[in-house]
């Protein structure tokens, strides 16, 4: 994929798109600095543009890679580089209601469980506008978080909210039945 990539940016095929893809290709082989490299160059572009498609398509990028971080396998995880990222997407698009997600499962991994709490309770809230019952990115980690802050009953009423989603319209989503059970295995069954 980096060679493929790279091939793209030298004949000089759409950037935006090819870097932030050999960023992910670079994150996957877990060189960080270049992947940042990619990044920081996708933000001087981002600074010299003033075309707001760029900005939202950057943004996105930047919580994809983000959401890789903290929601892929373990040995990838970096929560760290994950909350910068998902800060710089924020900062281009401070609305976009995606990112909220993000931000609080970046917050949770990284022990911050009460700001985790509150971002992905605003996220859960953006996402039932949208989905009524919600989604199990937010449930599954609204769950854990107020398990870890000792709200024990409020985490149980949570993962029951997230089995429901996985009997409907999920039942067949493999992050989603991923996040379920690492709930059960925090909270129990």
């Amino acid at each position: 994929m980096v060679r493929w990539t790279s091939r793209r940016i030298e004949a000089k095929f759409p950037l935006w798109n090819n870097r932030s893809k050999r960023a992910e290709a670079y994150l996957g082989l877990k060189e960080t600095e270049k992947a940042t490299a990619d990044l920081e160059w996708l933000d001087q572009q981002r600074k010299g543009s003033s075309h707001r498609a760029a900005l939202a398509l950057q943004a996105d990028e930047y919580n994809a890679l983000a959401w890789r971080l903290v929601a892929g396998p373990e040995e990838l995880r970096d929560t760290e580089e994950a909350l910068r990222l998902v800060q710089l997407a924020f900062k281009l698009q401070p609305f976009n209601p995606d990112l909220p997600n993000t931000w609080g499962v970046a917050q949770y991994r990284s022990g911050q469980y009460q700001e985790a709490l509150t971002m992905l309770q605003t996220s859960d809230v953006f996402n039932q506008i949208r989905s009524p019952a919600g989604i199990p990115r937010d449930v599954a980690f609204v769950a854990m978080a107020q398990h870890r802050l000792g709200q024990h009953e409020e985490a149980k009423k949570s993962l029951e909210r997230l089995r429901g989603l996985l009997e409907g319209s999920y039942a067949g989503d493999p992050e989603a039945q991923g996040l379920l059970r690492e709930a059960q295995e925090l909270i129990g069954r």
